[in-house]
């Protein structure tokens, strides 16, 4: 892969170094491995089984840019009276660095976006942000985690197409890297942020799954976009 990153662009303070010292023009050669596990009972509402992913993405020699990424996410059901259902569904993701680099490259930072956050706060509104002017920009961070528990009743009055439950989700977003083999205690409990509500996922005509929450947050903080209501396609079932 490569990258063009532009001078203009809002970035880092600490990966400013990193610009004037490489170059704005980042290329990188690497090898991803995973190791997946998938007893789920169907592809679309599954009733029962688990799914889980682990990788690993590591940096081959010849890039101008050095860092890993270890990613495990997770998708758990359990089928209770043949009528309700249990699913715990998240990941834990993390970016490191290696090879003396000064930083983790922020174009590779980690977002809570569409079904992957947590419900109630508007998409990439979560994590660190950055100043411009007035205004606070999100950043991201390389290091994710994402909890969300759900009870679903199998039916929605009859339509097998819908699926209807409640909702518990907690996670959070943050940077541990600030300089070259620098690794902060900022995984503050009291920043994680928390919301329960109700879900719609419906199952179009077209195969997309789609996703409506109404949802409460809580720990909220002045930097923080609400967003009850909330749609997204390509629920995770």
């Amino acid at each position: 892969d490569s990258y063009n990153v532009k001078i203009t662009d809002v970035i880092s303070s600490f990966f400013l170094n990193n610009v004037y010292v490489i170059g704005k023009y980042f290329y990188e050669y690497f090898l991803n491995f995973s190791l997946k596990y998938n007893s789920l009972d169907k592809t679309f509402f599954p009733n029962k089984g688990c799914y889980y992913n682990i990788s690993y993405k590591v940096i081959l020699p010849y890039s101008n840019i050095n860092y890993y990424q270890i990613n495990l996410n997770y998708n758990y059901y359990k089928l209770f009276y043949n009528k309700y259902i249990v699913n715990l569904f998240g990941h834990i993701k993390y970016g490191g660095i290696y090879n003396h680099f000064y930083s983790y490259p922020f174009f590779k930072n980690y977002f809570f976006i569409g079904t992957s956050n947590v419900r109630g706060y508007e998409d990439k509104s979560l994590g660190p942000k950055i100043n411009k002017g007035d205004k606070k920009l999100p950043f991201g961070g390389n290091f994710s985690f994402l909890f969300k528990l759900s009870f679903f009743t199998s039916s929605f009055f009859g339509l097998t197409s819908i699926r209807s439950g409640v909702f518990f989700d907690f996670g959070q977003i943050y940077n541990t890297i600030t300089t070259v083999y620098s690794i902060v205690k900022i995984i503050n409990p009291v920043n994680i942020k928390f919301s329960t509500g109700i879900v719609f996922i419906w199952i179009t005509p077209f195969g997309i799954p789609l996703e409506i929450s109404l949802a409460k947050p809580f720990n909220v903080d002045l930097n923080d976009k609400i967003k009850n209501i909330h749609c997204a396609f390509g629920a995770s079932l």
